[in-house]
């Protein structure tokens, strides 16, 4: 359940709760091994309170993974490719380093293919959506989900790498090779 403010300071205690014990969650096991039983035990609420806000963990899942996209969303809504390709690369490292290890799980843990998926697919309809304003220069729409494809999935692979190597490679190292490999390809390295 999203909250706009107006809620009794009870419920959002709750929901408070409920977000903050599954991210806690999310970042010891993977997704699967997450019950609706054991959040509630965790976050001290009854699962009859759980359902009152959330039908499954799904939809609690999808509200933590919209918090992460929408303001991603309006950092990188103007950028257009090929022409900014170098910004975009650099905002999604720069706005993926802020975040929390939840983040950090969610975007790389292959028990969250799908709600990466899901993630990439609803910054592509953002970002380019319909009448893709390349497509009067000679790109076919299918040139230009293929740029966004090969970005967004070249980002996440070295994100995965980075994160896996404990960040020890400087956040400006990673976004330089990044933009390199992505402008240039191999030949540019």
């Amino acid at each position: 359940m999203k909250l706009n403010g107006s809620e009794d300071i009870r419920i959002r205690k709750t929901i408070t709760s409920i977000q903050r014990t599954f991210c806690e969650m999310v970042c010891e096991m993977d997704y699967e091994k997450i019950t609706v039983k054991e959040l509630c035990r965790r976050a001290l609420i009854n699962k009859k309170t759980f359902y009152v806000y959330y039908e499954t963990l799904d939809c609690l899942l999808k509200e933590i993974q919209e918090s992460y996209s929408t303001p991603y969303i309006a950092e990188v809504k103007n950028y257009k490719l090929p022409k900014d390709a170098e910004q975009l690369v650099r905002a999604f490292f720069e706005f993926s380093a802020r975040q929390d290890e939840a983040y950090e799980k969610i975007t790389i843990a292959a028990s969250y293919h799908g709600i990466r998926s899901e993630m990439i697919n609803k910054v592509m309809l953002e970002t380019i959506g319909k009448g893709y304003p390349y497509a009067k220069a000679g790109i076919s729409d299918f040139q230009s989900i293929i740029q966004y494809r090969f970005v967004s999935e070249t980002c996440l692979m070295i994100y995965e790498e980075w994160i896996h190597e404990q960040k020890k490679t400087s956040l400006e190292d990673v976004i330089k090779l990044a933009e390199s490999l992505i402008m240039d390809g191999m030949n540019g390295n």
